[in-house]
């Protein structure tokens, strides 16, 4: 396994009271960050992290990242308790109910995509500005997205190529001026609050 050591930096992870967010977080966790864990679930995220001896490096944040408002104080809350932002995980991400297109109910078709692919662009959103004028001597824009061979992965799926393209072009235009260092994973699995 790598290592790395991250002492000193402080990472927001999305979605991480569970699945691969929670697998981020412990590992960012274990390599020396401060880590941020953002989640809509406030009981399992504190729980999650109450699991690891580090309650100086970590802290549970409640928040619906397709909802602006609620990401703007995450990111609030995320600087009081820790300064700036270093890193940024966008775990964050839901599968839906598995169906087929004629048969595939809108609303969970929009809540798919506001949390998938708005959510990812509001956390962005909230957090470059603080990391363009935090980091400056080193740049790395990284995407590290895994694919799963699940038929209701392929929503997921599609949202996250979106994503990375997104990530593309945040990265093109924002670490040319001001250096920045993101990760995004996509969520799997059917959260337990859908």
């Amino acid at each position: 396994m790598n290592t790395y050591d991250f002492t000193g930096k402080t990472a927001v992870v999305t979605g991480g009271a569970q699945g691969i967010g929670l697998a981020v977080a412990q590992r960012l966790l274990a390599s020396g960050a401060r880590v941020a864990s953002w989640d809509r679930n406030t009981d399992q995220n504190k729980a999650a992290l109450a699991a690891h001896d580090v309650a100086d490096r970590a802290c549970a944040v409640t928040c619906d990242v397709s909802d602006w408002d609620q990401v703007t104080r995450a990111v609030q809350s995320t600087q009081a308790a820790f300064g700036g932002i270093d890193i940024v995980v966008n775990s964050a991400g839901i599968a839906g109910p598995n169906a087929t297109v004629q048969d595939y109910d809108n609303a969970d078709w929009s809540k798919i995509i506001a949390i998938n692919l708005t959510g990812t662009y509001h956390v962005n959103k909230a957090v470059i500005a603080g990391m363009r004028a935090r980091i400056r001597s080193h740049s790395q824009h990284r995407l590290n997205c895994r694919q799963r061979r699940q038929p209701q992965c392929q929503r997921l799926f599609c949202l996250k190529g979106r994503d990375h393209r997104l990530y593309q072009i945040v990265g093109q235009r924002t670490c040319r001026a001001g250096h920045c260092r993101q990760l995004c994973h996509p969520g799997g699995g059917t959260h337990p609050n859908l």
